[in-house]
């Protein structure tokens, strides 16, 4: 429940945040969904894994098991929404502001720097699901 108030806190601040604060958010949500792109693949990997991991020492590895699956699921779920979903807050909030003439250059360059990341991601999405 914290981290959902963390979430909506952030997404607060990214709202009435100026120009030149967004860009460095654009950023950072670039780096929290690889963040969660990387847990994801964690957690892939311990689920496709849970025999071998099992197979050397059981106790051990059901602690890994339970844990890692925790631990990489939770971060995924964190990461993507302070990822994905801020940087479409971040994209709305950016046209918003463009529109009405605040920052209009730096508001620009977040906006496109948030919009490139999107279609990077939604397109490596598309490649490594057709893979899978």
């Amino acid at each position: 429940m914290r981290e959902l108030f963390r979430f909506l806190h952030h997404i607060s601040k990214v709202g009435s945040a100026d120009g030149g604060k967004r860009i460095w958010y654009a950023i950072l949500h670039i780096v929290a969904v690889a963040l969660a792109v990387l847990f994801a693949f964690l957690a892939y990997k311990i689920f496709t894994n849970i025999d071998q991991i099992l197979s050397r020492t059981f106790f051990v590895g059901l602690l890994l098991i339970i844990f890692g699956i925790a631990i990489t699921v939770f971060g995924s779920v964190i990461f993507f929404l302070q990822g994905v979903v801020a940087q479409i807050a971040l994209i709305i909030f950016s046209s918003i502001d463009i529109k009405h003439g605040n920052d209009r250059g730096a508001n620009s360059v977040a906006l496109t720097i948030a919009v490139l990341s999107m279609v990077v991601f939604i397109g490596a999405a598309i490649v490594l699901f057709m893979i899978l």
